[in-house]
């Protein structure tokens, strides 16, 4: 169950992330297209501003033109001269907006020359002015060869205004559909990043109730085999796979002499130390025989326990690996208890044969000793 709802955790994140990139991606795609078709809106805005620049230069030359042939005073060249150094200018910057629009740069290569015979003839009128050759400026003037200029440069400068328009009106109806295709995406992803945390929430919610349930039934499970393990009358200590300590009850703890809170964690050796009774070389812990080879280990009855303050206490003990379900050894179980009245016993039941062994052989008459069952 635990193991599922993780895999469900795991998943949910997963969805969460890939909605989190995908609205990240969707709304940079949607930022850069806003971005170019505003780029597109504000140049066609650009183009219009320098065509409406262009007319307007001109009619500044003609206005300083026409003011200086009539009144003849200086100060109304100025406005004429600017306008006729702006215009190149003007004309330069406007064929650079159009460079990319094929038929919007044909018009220009097409204005130049029709701007160029308009300033001619106003060049030509103000020199003539400037000689004082009044007949011939009214009859270059009365020609109309300017106002044709004029007409000419205003027909091209319409037209190109109104391609230049078509283009600004459909780019800002593609922005607005953009615009509103991109706030519809974005509430869209909202709206599934949203049902996606819930989804989450519910889901970690299912989690965390899961593992707190299987917290308490370790916990539960741990209290109980602690009990059991206390009211066990043997020694019982237990380690994990590397020989340390897990636990120990408190008979391991009065024959041990250590006690629970200091043993946890340490080497069983540094516990268990034991060593052959007879000969006073150190014994193997059949714990790391259990461990190693994954069998149940006894001891012999000789094996004295050498206690934290240095005491010794006959034993007699058995070691068994813990297991998992797949097999594998994960700890070991060591169980060992106090056999110290036992041998009293023993060593008591040894003197009073080998008294009654004396007595027999000592007497003076032939004696025999039966058992119970006969035997002598």
């Amino acid at each position: 169950m635990a193991r599922r709802v993780g895999r469900t955790v795991i998943a949910a994140v997963a969805v969460g992330a890939v909605l989190l990139v995908g609205n990240l991606l969707l709304s940079l795609i949607n930022t850069t297209q806003l971005r170019q078709a505003s780029q597109r809106v504000l140049h066609g805005r650009e183009v219009l501003l320098a065509l409406d620049e262009t007319v307007s230069l001109l009619k500044d030359a003609e206005t300083g033109q026409r003011g200086y042939v009539i009144t003849g005073k200086p100060e109304y060249l100025e406005p004429y001269r600017g306008a006729v150094a702006g215009l190149h200018a003007q004309l330069d910057a406007l064929e650079r907006l159009v460079v990319d629009d094929a038929d919007q740069a044909r018009r220009v290569a097409e204005m130049r020359p029709r701007v160029a015979a308009k300033l001619a003839e106003l060049d030509l009128t103000i020199g003539l002015r400037d000689r004082k050759v009044f007949d011939r400026t009214r009859d270059v003037i009365a020609l109309g060869a300017g106002k044709a200029e004029m007409d000419a440069v205003r027909s091209m400068v319409a037209e190109m205004a109104a391609h230049e328009g078509r283009k600004l009106a459909d780019g800002e109806a593609g922005a607005d559909r953009l615009y509103r295709r991109t706030v519809g995406s974005e509430v869209l992803a909202s709206l599934a990043a949203v049902a996606a945390l819930i989804g989450f929430a519910i889901v970690l919610r299912r989690h965390l109730a899961a593992r707190d349930r299987s917290e308490a039934a370790i916990a539960a499970q741990r209290e109980r085999l602690r009990m059991a393990l206390a009211s066990i009358g043997d020694a019982v200590i237990s380690t994990d796979v590397a020989g340390r300590v897990v636990d120990l009850n408190p008979v391991a703890e009065s024959l041990t002499g250590w006690a629970r809170a200091e043993a946890l964690g340490q080497p069983l050796d540094a516990l268990f130390r034991i060593v052959n009774a007879s000969t006073r070389a150190a014994v193997e812990n059949p714990a790391a025989r259990a461990l190693r080879e994954g069998v149940i280990v006894g001891l012999a009855n000789h094996t004295l326990l050498i206690r934290k303050d240095g005491s010794e206490v006959p034993i007699d003990d058995s070691a068994s690996p813990i297991r998992n379900a797949d097999g594998s050894v994960h700890g070991c179980i060591l169980v060992f208890r106090d056999i110290s009245e036992r041998k009293a016993a023993e060593r008591e039941i040894g003197e009073a044969q080998a008294r009654l062994a004396r007595v027999v052989t000592d007497m003076a008459i032939p004696t025999m000793v039966y058992a119970d069952d006969g035997e002598v």
